[in-house]
């Protein structure tokens, strides 16, 4: 199923000073950073654009246009950047535009990268009686030195470098050994050039940075043979060169707060993605224990009556701790993802396919699984399938049998439905059997502000009340109104989700 747009807007609380805005200015630089940008979603920005998506980078909100190159039009990529990073839009931390330049040939080869916070802007031609000359105004980015930075990124694997310095900027498809050339001899010092920074950052007070692989020399031999992989080369070293920057503190870290957390489970579905720790068995160890408690937190909104123990959060917890551990230590995964919907929980990696039926002995991942094993597989409160494939990874999907029967009941008997009354302020809105401790109410058809005004006072009444909530939303949009309207009530007494998955 397609993801639900996010309005930049709406979650401007959670975005303001808390993203990184990633520039491209074609199809193949697109689709390069489409590549490496997770849970990602179809971004409402209000204004022309080639594609806008919002997703993440590790933790880090990323939000990616592509847009035209040049100056030219409502949707060149200069207009596009303005238009974002003026208020009331949330304003980036960082801007990167990311693709691929051509290289002056006396400084650079193939398959080198350029992390560049400098340029040189040659927009400006004047012809006078046939002499034709540029005039070069330098451009430099409000970050401080990122030499320090560029020494922390990793080798690449083909043997490239990665450079830093300055780059010459202009509307100009350079294909003529001649004109650059010309640049170079006025430009000795550049390492090569490209088409769009010119007019993104000549009046940008963010700090910004370009990363680009050289794609060809700028000269009579120019093709698109190279541009796709030069496009992914530079992609590839996003993620790299923001971890740099936060290690020298020249970029904050992701800021994590009840609204960041709504954003994150509108793009990834209410989920936890735990990246692969850094270190080895111990320190992974370590790390997994450490989400346990988060896990339990999610999870103990699955609870139920027929759970009288009350233990069903923890064991599952522990399993799934235990599943991705191993996936970290004996299936090479760089990530773990759990995802929550509202009668399931699936686990997914990209490790090497592994079945938990293998699990044997006294280890930890083995008595994990033979506890969730005895008291809640085998007794049929929860079913687990499981599948691996070559290049995906394994998906483990736990559906709560329990919980699924009583999410239909207290749709099919707990309902709440409108009163009917015309008493004035004090009326109730909803009318529901008196008998049922856990509520259903379908939010799908509450549209305008004054309905939902109306509506968010009775819920909060039922919760205060000790009423637990079950609310089906129409898309995650409004999972998101609802979350934060509730957020003081988030726990195993309040569900949240959208009616499509039910």
């Amino acid at each position: 199923m397609s993801k639900q747009p996010i309005d930049i807007i709406c979650s401007k609380v959670a975005l303001d000073n808390n993203y990184v805005l990633l520039l491209t200015t074609n199809s193949v630089e697109q689709d390069a950073v489409r590549a490496v940008l997770a849970d990602d979603a179809p971004a409402i920005i209000y204004h022309d654009c080639r594609g806008a998506r919002i997703g993440r980078i590790g933790s880090r909100f990323c939000i990616h246009l592509n847009g035209s190159a040049g100056a030219q039009g409502r949707d060149s990529i200069g207009s596009i950047c303005r238009w974002i990073t003026q208020p009331p839009r949330p304003q980036p931390q960082l801007v990167i535009i990311v693709g691929f330049a051509w290289g002056n040939p006396e400084r650079v080869e193939a398959n080198d990268i350029l992390v560049s916070s400098q340029i040189q802007n040659i927009n400006y031609l004047s012809v006078k009686q046939g002499e034709r000359s540029r005039r070069a105004v330098p451009c430099k980015s409000p970050l401080s030195s990122i030499d320090n930075c560029i020494v922390l990124l990793p080798d690449l694997t083909n043997g490239g470098k990665i450079l830093t310095g300055a780059l010459a900027s202009a509307e100009l498809y350079l294909a003529d050994d001649d004109e650059r050339d010309d640049i170079i001899a006025q430009l000795p010092e550049i390492l090569g050039g490209e088409m769009e920074a010119f007019d993104v950052v000549r009046d940008l007070e963010i700090p910004w940075l370009l990363v680009k692989a050289i794609s060809d020399d700028g000269g009579h031999e120019v093709g698109r043979e190279r541009q796709s992989n030069a496009a992914q080369a530079a992609a590839s070293l996003i993620a790299p060169v923001l971890d740099a920057l936060t290690q020298e503190y020249q970029l904050a870290e992701p800021r994590h707060d009840p609204a960041a957390d709504r954003l994150t489970d509108a793009l990834i579905g209410q989920a936890i993605r735990i990246s692969r720790p850094a270190g080895e068995r111990n320190a992974i160890m370590d790390a997994m224990n450490a989400q346990v408690p988060q896990l339990i937190q999610r999870l103990s909104g699955y609870a139920s009556d027929r759970d009288a123990d009350g233990i069903l959060a923890e064991v599952l917890a522990v399993a799934i701790a235990e599943l991705a551990q191993n996936a970290f230590i004996h299936g090479d995964a760089s990530y773990a993802n759990c995802s929550f919907t509202e009668t399931c929980v699936t686990l997914t990696d990209d490790g090497t396919a592994y079945s938990p039926l293998d699990l044997a002995g006294t280890r930890g991942g083995a008595s994990a699984w033979k506890e969730l094993d005895q008291i809640f597989l085998q007794q049929g409160k929860i079913t687990l399938s499981q599948s691996s494939t070559k290049h995906r990874g394994n998906i483990y999907k736990f559906v709560l049998a329990l919980l699924d029967t009583e999410i239909r009941n207290a749709k099919r008997n707990c309902m709440l439905v409108p009163s009917g009354f015309k008493g004035g302020a004090a009326a109730p809105a909803f009318a529901f059997n008196a008998d049922c401790e856990t509520l259903f109410y379908e939010a799908g058809d509450v549209y305008t502000c004054s309905k939902k005004q109306s509506v968010h006072p009775e819920l909060i009444s039922l919760l205060q009340a000790g009423k637990s909530l079950l609310i089906s939303c129409r898309d995650q949009r409004q999972v998101q109104i609802y979350q934060g309207a509730l957020s003081e009530f988030a726990g195993p007494k309040l569900r949240i989700f959208v009616a499509s998955r039910l």
